[in-house]
């Protein structure tokens, strides 16, 4: 779910973490809900180190609700 309108910029998700193309997301242990891959609270910017399932932000966009969307693929 993402908790403020996309502005052109990047998609907020909550309250704290932004997605923009390129982004890696992993599904957390506890949840299994995707979350962004990160290292010491960076973001990461390659697959290097990365195991398990990995999907990446490919697209941002708008619904026509007005709220933000990304497109992710799986790419590990």
């Amino acid at each position: 779910m993402f908790g403020a309108a996309n502005t052109g910029a990047d998609a907020t998700v909550g309250t704290s973490v932004t997605l923009s193309v390129g982004n890696y997301l992993q599904p957390a242990d506890a949840t299994g809900i995707l979350t962004l891959a990160s290292s010491s609270g960076t973001p990461v910017s390659s697959l290097s180190g990365l195991t398990g399932m990995v999907w990446q932000v490919v697209k941002e966009y708008t619904m026509p609700d007005g709220t933000p969307g990304v497109k992710i693929q799986r790419v590990q």
